[in-house]
């Protein structure tokens, strides 16, 4: 039996639709993992004294395919909405973020070491011990029968609903009275106020 053009035409046309769609899965497939390699990191650079003084965050966030850098304030009289303040995109993913002891500025660990940016996120150099070598995170529980998550605040037990699959990496305090929380996700962040 002999195939016509015709034949041939729809042939050739089914191939190149399966390649086509077998390269955009695998397309879509490396960006779902890239994602799983880049998590969210984020550092608080400025604690709230009161509702006019916003808290200042720096959090590093993989957007396909850069690495940025960018300083969110938390307007508390608006909603507790993020402000992004600046932005930079960065050459590689850092390996963790830390404040700084007298600025608003962030310290970044890369492959070769630390690097500082000041609060504008203009590289500068800075003493290594200026740095805060560690900001305390509130310990929680994740209760997966409730999918909530508790911890405890001001000698306040608080609790937040949270699915498993949501990563909770850590909480931290935004304001210096502790009623206004950060909770830092594998791949978001929210914020929690206490009443």
């Amino acid at each position: 039996m002999k195939e016509s053009a015709k034949d041939k035409l729809i042939r050739i046309c089914i191939i190149i639709g399966c390649v086509s769609i077998v390269s955009v899965s695998f397309l879509f497939q490396d960006k779902k993992l890239d994602n799983k390699n880049f998590p969210l990191l984020a550092t608080v650079i400025h604690l709230s004294n009161h509702v006019n003084d916003p808290p200042i965050l720096a959090v590093y966030r993989y957007h396909n395919p850069k690495h940025y850098l960018i300083l969110y304030k938390i307007n508390r009289k608006n909603n507790h909405r993020f402000e992004a303040i600046k932005t930079i995109e960065l050459d590689e993913k850092p390996k963790q973020l830390q404040s700084d002891k007298t600025s608003n500025g962030v310290w970044l660990l890369f492959v070769d070491g630390w690097t500082y940016y000041n609060e504008n996120l203009q590289e500068e150099e800075r003493e290594n011990s200026l740095r805060v070598d560690d900001i305390t995170s509130i310990p929680f529980k994740y209760d997966p029968n409730k999918k909530k998550v508790q911890l405890e605040s001001n000698e306040q037990v608080i609790e937040f609903s949270a699915l498993e699959s949501d990563m909770l990496v850590d909480v931290y305090s935004l304001s210096k009275d502790k009623k206004l929380l950060l909770a830092l996700f594998e791949r978001d962040i929210k914020i929690i106020v206490i009443k």
